[in-house]
């Protein structure tokens, strides 16, 4: 459906070169009007000159595919290689542009004033309608200037335009019958059509905006393709300085540090050259996806392309969505028949216009404007689809006829201001779509890069996690070790406990897990334990020869904690506890992986005093 609207508004924007706009301007009648002016000599010249817009703008594609593609770049030598490429690319998309005769021409017509009423009305009776206003218009022409290059070829340039400001008043009276629904119009709208603002704005409502975002990703590519182009050359240019610091190095002209600087904008310039290619390839991505089609075989042209060119290629965002009211047209008309009559009048006085003709309309519209005078001829339907507003087809084919008496006024000076207050309002309502999709999009990547950087905590984090986690586990296992060794030891060497009132352990490492198993310990009793350490130094074996049977060997420093009667009344308060005289008492603690007594890194002796569980099996369990 995408790909069949693109190309539907692509060969309706060939077909209609030019580009019109009015102030005040709410009736579907006066598109219609001016949709009738342009084919004065009936179906025949209307499907005769649709057949050669067509043919005109498939020649148009073609010749700016080569160009869009970018294969003609670095076919000039002059200068570097880069600004040769480029200014090839401007001039020749200016040329095939200014020489396409569907484009040449630009009438801009400017309301000032406009009031339209209707006398009579009735879906199939005759309608009569009236409307008077000042007119103010600002048409202009780009002539084209040929050059004679020193090959003998001759090339066409854009030259300068001409405008011709001009200001009518004008008032008449407009006869008007439905004739039915369908059938001519089915044909006719194939022959011609025109955009519709008050479509515009519904098409710019839709949650589908096909049309402007592959005009924003087309223009992206451009960017980014031009920018490769010029980044390419970059690096080829550090890589040339890098070559030349080397060489410089050899022969002893420069220092390391001047190599080490080239080596890094190369490496700058690559890594730019890297982002700029992964940019592209993502947009290139998005425009294929979303269209179905090859890249190089799309192509949306808008009126004036060539003008904006050669300006900052980051601007041409505002301007797409300018230029794109003449591609997201939902509202076709056609003429079947159309004679217009000038009865009375000479340039600059007034005259009489009598008009006739069979006209055939199509109304693509989504609901989503209320019934009244904006869109008088059509029966709106308020049904909604999926929570959509639904869409409305509506062939019509009727029969006017009107008089209407024109006064030229030859304003200039209001057809400038007029010209200007219709542009200004146009660019307006017509901009804002683009900031808006500007806006969104800076949102979106602002979006993106902290949901990147959050992506990136997150993986931190669970790396940290995980890193703790295996911690945990290698201290768990340790743990469990110590445990099994210190229950070996205290089973083997309790008679030991019970006669000296202490314990050697083999290991320091064994003694600082027996301190943890009998902090725990003494949490799950409400026991507080004491603990006596040696001074100890694993590489000096004269002062660690103690002889376990040596009752004079007594610990440097004995930490006895009894069981106190207040750890007796507080059984479920871990750590509750007195202490003796000079001897700091262990405060409560909190449930956790934390240490019960601040050890020094000393052998463990376990006192005598202390409650040792009975059996190794119920010590572990404890544990």
């Amino acid at each position: 459906m995408k790909k069949y609207l693109l190309k539907t508004l692509l060969l309706s924007s060939l077909c209609v070169p030019s580009v019109s706009w009015s102030v005040g301007e709410t009736s579907e009648e006066s598109d219609a009007t001016k949709e009738e002016a342009k084919a004065e000599k009936g179906t025949t010249a209307a499907d005769h000159q649709a057949s050669e817009a067509t043919e005109a703008g498939m020649a148009l594609i073609k010749r700016v595919l080569t160009l869009a593609s970018l294969e003609n770049f670095g076919d000039s030598k002059t200068g570097s290689e880069e600004q040769a490429s480029l200014a090839l690319f401007f001039k020749a998309l200016e040329r095939t542009l200014a020489t396409n005769k569907e484009l040449k021409k630009e009438r801009c017509d400017v309301l000032k004033s406009l009031t339209k009423g209707d006398l009579a009305r009735s879906e199939f009776l005759p309608d009569l309608s009236f409307e008077t206003g000042i007119n103010g218009e600002w048409p202009y022409t780009h002539t084209i200037q040929k050059t004679k290059d020193d090959s003998g070829k001759y090339s066409s340039q854009p030259g300068n335009e001409v405008r011709n400001p001009t200001s009518t008043l004008s008032a008449g009276l407009v006869l008007k019958q439905n004739l039915f629904n369908g059938g001519v119009s089915l044909a006719n709208r194939k022959a011609t059509s025109h955009a519709s603002k008050a479509s515009f704005e519904a098409y710019k409502a839709k949650e589908d905006k096909a049309v402007f975002d592959i005009f924003i990703l087309l223009l992206n590519v451009i960017h980014q393709r031009l920018s490769m182009k010029q980044q390419e050359g970059n690096v080829l240019i550090y890589k040339e300085f890098l070559n030349a610091a080397l060489e410089k190095r050899k022969v002893g002209d420069i220092d390391r540090s001047e190599v080490a600087l080239a080596e890094s904008k190369l490496a700058r310039a690559e890594a730019q050259l890297s982002a700029i290619k992964i940019k592209l390839e993502g947009y290139v991505g998005d425009l294929e996806r979303w269209t179905g089609i090859k890249v190089n075989d799309l192509v949306l042209v808008f009126p004036d392309f060539a003008k904006y060119l050669p300006k900052d290629l980051g601007e041409i965002k505002n301007i797409a969505a300018k230029e794109s009211h003449a591609l997201l047209a939902g509202h076709y008309s056609a003429l079947a028949a159309k004679a217009s009559i000038k009865v009375a009048g000479r340039e600059g006085l007034p005259h009489v216009d009598f008009d006739a003709g069979l006209r055939g309309s199509h109304a693509n519209k989504d609901n989503l404007h209320k019934v009244g005078n904006e869109y008088k001829e059509f029966q709106e339907q308020e049904a909604t689809v999926n929570g959509l507003y639904a869409k409305t087809d509506t062939d019509t084919t009727s029969a006017s006829v009107g008089i209407r008496l024109v006064v030229p006024l030859d304003f200039r000076g209001a057809a400038r201001a007029n010209e200007s207050s219709a542009r200004h309002e146009y660019v307006k309502t017509t901009i804002e779509g683009a900031k808006t999709h500007g806006d969104l999009m800076s949102d979106l990547e602002t979006a993106f890069y902290t949901l990147v950087e959050q992506k990136k905590a997150i993986e931190y984090q669970k790396r940290y996690v995980k890193a703790n986690e295996i911690s945990f586990q290698v201290a768990m296992q340790e743990w469990a070790v110590g445990a099994k060794v210190f229950t070996q030891a205290l089973k083997a060497e309790s008679d030991l406990v019970e006669a000296k009132g202490y314990l050697l352990t083999a290991r320091r490492d064994y003694a600082e897990t027996a301190i943890r198993i009998l902090g725990i310990m003494g949490r799950l009793n409400g026991k507080t334990f004491g603990i006596a350490t040696y001074d100890f130094n694993p590489h000096d074996k004269k002062a660690n020869k103690v002889d376990p049977d040596d009752v004079s060997a007594k610990p440097l420093r004995v930490a006895h904690i009894a069981e106190s009667p207040a750890s007796k009344e507080s059984r479920h308060v871990p750590g509750a506890g007195t202490a003796p005289r000079g001897v700091a008492a262990t405060p409560p603690r909190k449930v956790g992986m934390q240490p019960i007594i601040e050890t020094p890194r000393r052998r463990g002796v376990v006192t005598q005093d202390q409650q040792v569980p009975e059996t190794p099996e119920q010590q572990t369990t404890t544990a």
